[in-house]
């Protein structure tokens, strides 16, 4: 007897939170929540991105601080300068000799590359590696050289 009540609250919670979501959902925009996100929204949508050139970017992103290297990095991503599809040639031109690339894949000859930007700690002793701390992109090329996928992250393992 208990276990069917328990169970008979449970589906009857389960219909009534639906319901709730569905209200929220379809009544909050007349009700006023969400208002403000959804005016941003449309603000936000109708701004034109200026274009960025692959050389003022360079240029810029040589000179800049690791924590503005990051934020151009992420407004480089949301204009569309860095995008799937864009060949090694180009990002090899946006980040010059920051780019290190790694070697071939045997398997399926795609390649991978990593933008580090802190400069690297020098190692310890010599037969050690350097050490990378902070935010850095990982970039993935197909056999053909396109970009497949990158990220964008600050952990280390």
């Amino acid at each position: 007897m208990w276990r069917t009540t328990k169970i008979g609250i449970a589906v009857l919670l389960a219909i009534f939170g639906g319901l709730a979501a569905l209200m929220v959902f379809h009544l909050g925009p007349r009700l006023g929540f969400g208002k403000d996100q959804r005016v941003k929204a449309d603000v936000k949508s109708t701004e034109k991105k200026p274009t960025v050139s692959i050389e003022n970017f360079s240029t810029t992103y040589t000179a800049a601080s690791p924590s503005a290297k990051r934020d151009m990095m992420i407004a480089a991503i949301d204009r569309g300068l860095i995008k799937r599809g864009m060949n090694l040639v180009e990002t090899r031109q946006l980040f010059g000799a920051a780019l290190i690339e790694h070697t071939r894949d045997s398997t399926n000859s795609s390649l991978s590359a990593t933008v580090f930007f802190n400069p690297a700690i020098p190692a310890p002793k010599p037969m050690m590696s350097a050490i990378h701390e902070g935010w850095y992109c990982n970039f993935w090329f197909s056999s053909d050289d396109r970009l497949d996928r990158y990220s964008l992250s600050n952990l280390h393992k």
